[in-house]
């Protein structure tokens, strides 16, 4: 009895050791002996010369603290890719993991052929994030669809190819396992798994957040003699070329090489975050220089004017055939900005007091109209003097027609409208008797500082029977007229700021007046600020809503008080015609901290300002009319 005993107690403890390998090694993928039935690969042209793959969608609930794995069996694998995750739930396998102080897991790669006499290499996982989610949407902040790669914060990089189907058009930051190993070989050197930490920045979201997890391997049959040093060719491959360093504008040539045929080559576009907003597309050029490649170029311009310096670039294309998308990253070369500088000036017969830009023309007022070509902003010349009565003071223009105001001075006060087009034969069409001291057009209407206490709205639709059809009193010596959406902005020289409702042209009425610091002598308005030009130097007002507009930043000019009396907006930037000083360049994004960043000294004295193409045209005084290149 004794004896059985020891016999039973020593088949019990067999029978646990055996189970324990037994499970142990049933349940790992990397064990030759308990691989399934997969299909012969070793000289199958189609899965090796191309790729393994098993997709996982991973889950992380931020609220409950868990995050796994579930295979997806997706059938778009069978027939491009050996389809991994229909053989195997467990090739990545999550070690360890926490949500302090930001996500991170300890995820392990495993080895699933180890049995089938294939060498693999280039292993890694890839995150395929979403970048506009159909689920979950309250969850996400709005990622690029180019540039995704802010939720994992180690990636390292892109792939050059994610033909998976299940997210288009999105980006694929990676972790490539097995970094360490020679050549970057795996079953060759005896390697079968690796670890790597994944790191994620959720902040900003809630509940489940969900993506998936691509386990990618690229393969070679037969084993080759030599050891493989770089990846198995993708489907396409980009050549990009920078043509000179990127100070205003540069041309990008790319070559792409598409083995399956240059007619899949779909959308191409860049991106530069850094250096330009949003993306820019590419034109097709033709085929060559080699078989199955395709030039391309674009444009692409220092939007966003950084310090110089080398910036990250992506360009990405799409293969329209196969629905493939393919991104790859190179550096763009970004020079120091030239300092704005005058680079033309013309002389004119009277004092150059107020301009407006319109196409290839400047319309500058001195005293007449002049209208003055600027196609070439190196090489400006006078086309046409429109003589007037009195002394043309302020110019809105509008489609055909240019609308004048007369200083109100020696009787003759007068708005004219004046035939632009052609602009060598213009002439003057109608003339109205006011005491104009601004105008602004927009659609079938003028609106009108009259000096004498009002503002006037004038139906200009013909031209030659214009009249007035409201007005709003009560308004004393209006300085400048800015008309935008169904209101029309005001400065006077009480000084005083007023938003007048013009939604009905015969029935306009003061919505706000605020008191401003001084008399405001120009007034830009672009979402929902305005721009104040006056004796304090350039106020910015919130306008939005209307019954709670008020200054929210006042950049004083060094010298008081100001002769500020001109603004233009440009591309972040406010653009300020002061007096004896001649132009600032002032920076307002972010309006908070908005700052004076550069002077433009000019001869004369600066009365106006306005914009085109990255150069101020200021009105000069007797210096005539100024062109300053901005960067």
């Amino acid at each position: 009895m004794k004896n059985l005993r020891l016999f039973l107690n020593l088949i019990l403890i067999l029978g646990i050791v055996f189970l324990l390998f037994g499970c142990s090694n049933v349940s790992n993928p990397i064990d030759a002996d308990s691989q399934p039935t997969i299909p012969d690969i070793s000289n199958d042209a189609d899965y090796g010369n191309h790729h393994a793959m098993g997709i996982y969608k991973a889950i992380i609930d931020t609220e409950n603290e868990t995050f796994k794995f579930e295979p997806v069996n997706r059938e778009l694998c069978d027939g491009l890719h050996l389809w991994l995750s229909q053989y195997f739930s467990n090739l990545i396998v999550i070690e360890g993991y926490s949500f302090t102080p930001t996500f991170w897991a300890d995820i392990k790669l495993q080895h699933p052929l180890p049995g089938s006499g294939l060498i693999a290499y280039d292993a890694r996982l890839i995150a395929e994030l979403q970048a506009t989610p159909g689920v979950n949407l309250a969850y996400y902040p709005n990622m690029d669809i180019f540039t995704n790669n802010k939720v994992v914060t180690n990636p390292d990089g892109y792939t050059k190819l994610k033909d998976t189907g299940i997210y288009n058009g999105n980006t694929n930051p990676f972790l490539a396992y097995f970094k360490d190993e020679p050549y970057r070989q795996w079953a060759s050197t005896g390697v079968t798994s690796d670890t790597r930490r994944w790191e994620m920045d959720l902040s900003g979201f809630g509940g489940t957040f969900e993506y998936f997890f691509i386990v990618e391997v690229s393969t070679n049959f037969p084993n080759p003699p030599t050891p493989i040093t770089d990846n198995c060719p993708e489907s396409i491959n980009i050549r990009c070329e920078q043509e000179g360093i990127l100070i205003d504008n540069t041309r990008l040539d790319v070559i792409l090489h598409d083995w399956q045929g240059e007619d899949t080559i779909g959308s191409t576009k860049v991106e530069a975050p850094g250096v330009f907003a949003g993306t820019v597309g590419f034109s097709w050029d033709g085929l060559g220089p080699g078989t199955y490649d395709s030039r391309l170029h674009c444009e692409i311009f220092n939007e966003l004017h950084p310090p110089a310096g080398t910036y990250n670039m992506m360009i990405s294309t799409h293969n329209f055939t196969w629905d493939l998308y393919m991104y790859q990253e190179f550096k763009l070369s970004v020079g120091e900005s030239p300092s704005p500088e005058i680079i033309e000036t013309l002389d004119l017969d009277g004092s150059a007091h107020s301009v407006f830009i319109s196409g290839d023309y400047a319309y500058v007022c001195d005293g007449d109209l002049r209208i003055i070509d600027i196609a070439d902003p190196y090489d400006i010349s006078l086309v046409k003097t429109v003589t007037t009565p009195g002394q043309s003071r302020e110019v809105h223009v509008q489609g055909d027609y240019a609308y004048v105001a007369e200083y109100p001075m020696d009787g003759d006060n007068a708005l004219h409208i004046i035939d632009i087009n052609p602009p060598l034969s213009a002439y003057i069409v109608n003339t109205m008797s006011i005491m104009a001291s601004d105008v602004f057009v927009s659609g079938d209407y003028a609106y009108v500082g009259d000096w004498g206490t009002k503002l006037d709205v004038i139906d200009i639709n013909p031209p030659e029977s214009m009249h007035i059809v409201g007005d709003v009193e009560d308004i004393i010596e209006i300085e400048n007229v800015f008309k935008t959406g169904s209101y029309a902005y005001v400065t006077d020289t009480i000084p005083q700021f007023h938003i007048i409702s013009v939604s009905s042209p015969t029935g306009p009425y003061i919505s706000k007046t605020i008191d401003i610091t001084g008399i405001g002598k120009s007034i830009q308005v672009a979402n929902n600020y305005a721009y104040v030009a006056d004796s304090a130097g350039l106020q910015i007002i919130d306008v939005y809503p209307t019954y709670s507009a008020s200054v929210i930043k006042t950049i004083n000019f060094a010298e008081y008080p100001a002769r500020a009396t001109g603004v233009a907006l440009y591309d972040g930037y406010a653009l300020v015609s002061d007096g004896r000083i001649g132009l600032h360049i002032i920076d307002v994004d972010p309006i908070p901290s908005a700052f004076i960043d550069d002077t433009v000294i000019t001869p004369g004295w600066a009365y106006d300002v306005a914009q085109s193409g990255g150069f101020a045209y200021v009105a000069d005084g007797n210096n005539g009319l100024v062109v300053i290149s901005l960067w």
